[in-house]
């Protein structure tokens, strides 16, 4: 990564933030982060040597939605927030930098492929965690290497895009390598004691596409119904699926399906 290293050396300072006195041409203003003009440079110097690199290609689902109806101040705030959710997910020795708009792409310094791939969960879990309560914001993300995937800077780029947007096709809030599905929420069999039936039940519903119905979990008090479901939302980063009710008596009456 010597050519990197060599291309942002007096750009930026140890702790990720681009000094002052390098110019605005290559930093994003609301974020802080590294702009567009800067991955360019970025990517033609390390598709120019031979060190393997992993490339993410990130966008937020539902940010357009959440930018028209409640305002651009509240987008600015989301995009702020992502930027922080990203320096603290990667590692300061990896290029973070704002795409454009809702996009955002990382440069990541591999030894091993299962490494990114870590990485990508961290973040989509991560992102859901954050942004997804209130907002109902998550990531897709679309992972490549090169040179496996790609050997130049337009290929790397087309080919991370395409999977980002299998992701989404997928179901959104997961990254997806190309030419493969989006990977898919597993637990082991363990995570919940006596509760196989019910996991089972639950990992087609959260695994598949924008849900056609609406799915209640019931049972009697204290038999773990509310554990059971915020670990499934934990792990599957898709709590915008759930509508939570507070059961009060004058309830107790209301028919519902299985």
């Amino acid at each position: 990564m010597h050519d990197r290293e060599a291309l942002l050396e007096g750009l930026f300072t140890g702790a990720g933030m681009m000094r002052t006195d390098a110019g605005a041409a290559y930093r994003d203003h609301l974020t802080g982060l590294p702009n567009r003009r800067l991955l360019d440079r970025a990517l033609d110097s390390m598709t120019a040597g031979s060190t393997p690199f992993a490339l993410l290609f990130i966008d937020l689902d539902r940010f357009k939605v959440v930018n028209d109806t409640r305002g651009h101040l509240c987008g600015d705030r989301i995009l702020e927030m992502f930027a922080s959710i990203l320096r603290k997910t990667f590692r300061e020795t990896d290029t973070v930098c704002r795409f454009g708009g809702d996009e955002f792409v990382v440069l990541a310094g591999i030894e091993k492929e299962s490494d990114a791939e870590i990485l990508a969960a961290r973040l989509t879990s991560r992102t859901a965690e954050l942004l997804g309560g209130d907002w109902g914001v998550t990531a897709s993300t679309g992972l490549v290497f090169f040179p496996v995937d790609a050997a130049d800077k337009r290929g790397l780029l087309a080919a991370a895009d395409r999977a980002m947007y299998s992701a989404k096709a997928s179901g959104r809030s997961r990254w997806c390598r190309p030419g493969t599905s989006a990977r898919q929420i597993r637990w082991t069999d363990g995570a919940f004691v006596d509760r196989a039936d019910e996991t089972a039940g639950i990992l087609p519903i959260l695994s598949g596409g924008p849900p056609s119905k609406l799915v209640v979990v019931r049972g009697e008090p204290g038999v773990g119904k509310t554990a059971l479901v915020e670990e499934a939302l934990r792990r599957s980063g898709l709590s915008d699926r759930c509508i939570g009710l507070v059961c009060r008596p004058e309830f107790a009456d209301l028919h519902y399906a299985p």
